[in-house]
This record gives structure tokens, C-alpha cells and sequence, in this order.
């Protein structure tokens, strides 16, 4: 433990991380904490940017997990209930969301009638096992916001 503390304040710098006793010495702000923030004012598109995707990937303690699973799921619902288009875009695009069949399709409705991007779109979610007489309408999924457990 000691050694990896030893890393840890390498990093950080002794004005951040004290040494005896091994503590805090100013509060921290993670980008959870940026995420989480942005989401409750209600500024998705600068929580979207802000988040970089799953917090710590390979991390298997239930305590991340939690939170990781919660994180997401707030970003999600937020994308998803924005209803924007640029948003729902981005969303997307990023790795982990390419197969978000639910977000395909309302960005599908989002796109201008005729819009081969439109097509493509409603195509992947089709592709992704959404029915195409299932396709939700955009702004009708809930963006409910909650705080996770710390």
C-alpha cells in the first residue's frame, strides 16, 4: 500500500497528497463529478463532451462498477431525451454506444425525411434488432437524473 501511495503522490504532488499521515490535503474534483454536475444544470451536450466513456473500463470492484453503470446510464438518458440530433450523433459515434440500437432510431426521426443519413440510421438500428414499426419518436425517452450511491 505504502508503495503504491508513494506512486500516487509522485503524480499528484505533495501540496495534493500529504504523507504523515497519507491524506487528502484540498478537495478533488473528478470528471464524474464534472459529468454528474453538467447533466443536473441540465448542459448534456457539455456533459457528452465531458465524459470520455465508462469510468475504468476493466475495473471489476462493485463499487466502480456501480458507479460506472449509473454514470452512463445518466448520459444515456439525457442524450437520448435531448431529442438532438448533434447529440444523438455523437453519442453514437463513440465506441461504446455504436450499437445503442434505442438511440439509432431517434436519431432516424431526428434527420430530415429523404436524408440518406436518415436512411443509414434507421438502417442501423434495424440492423441492431429494433423493429422498424418500433422506431421511438425523439424526446420520448426519459432523462431521469439521479444521483448514484457513493
Amino acid at each position: 500500500m505504502r508503495a503504491e501511495l508513494a506512486r500516487l503522490r509522485a503524480l499528484l504532488g505533495p501540496r495534493l497528497l500529504g504523507s504523515r499521515p497519507y491524506a487528502l490535503l484540498r478537495p478533488v474534483r473528478t470528471d464524474y463529478d464534472e459529468v454528474t454536475d453538467l447533466l443536473a444544470e441540465g448542459r448534456v451536450g457539455e456533459a457528452l463532451a465531458r465524459y470520455a466513456g465508462p469510468m475504468p473500463p476493466r475495473s471489476d470492484a462493485p463499487v466502480v462498477v456501480e458507479h460506472r453503470r449509473c454514470l452512463e446510464q445518466q448520459v444515456r438518458g439525457a442524450v437520448l431525451g435531448s431529442g438532438a440530433h448533434r447529440l444523438l450523433r455523437r453519442w453514437v459515434d463513440a465506441d461504446w454506444a455504436a450499437d445503442d440500437a434505442q438511440a439509432w432510431a431517434p436519431l432516424a426521426d431526428t434527420l430530415p425525411g429523404g436524408s440518406p443519413q436518415r436512411a443509414a440510421a434507421a438502417a442501423r438500428a434495424r440492423a441492431l434488432g429494433l423493429p422498424t414499426t418500433v422506431v421511438p419518436q425523439a424526446g420520448r425517452h426519459a432523462a431521469g437524473l439521479q444521483r448514484c450511491r457513493s
